[in-house]
């Protein structure tokens, strides 16, 4: 098995930032800005509003392989 590469970095408004090639071994690094990262995270609301029973309510759905 091995892993097909295509990793990628966005900025937290959606702008690609970095790509690694794929099928070949590559190191990928991006520069982010704090700043803009903490920005985005004050006005993204659902983000702040998470409910963490939720989340795991569907990650164990996803690990335990349930569709309901």
């Amino acid at each position: 098995m091995a892993f097909a590469g295509g990793s990628f970095v966005f900025s937290p408004r959606g702008k690609l930032l970095a790509q690694a090639p794929y099928f070949e071994e590559a190191l990928l690094l991006a520069e982010l800005d704090p700043a803009e990262i903490r920005k985005a995270r004050k006005t993204w609301p659902w983000k702040r509003d998470d409910k963490p029973e939720v989340t795991l309510t569907a990650l164990q759905r996803i690990l335990l392989g349930h569709d309901d």
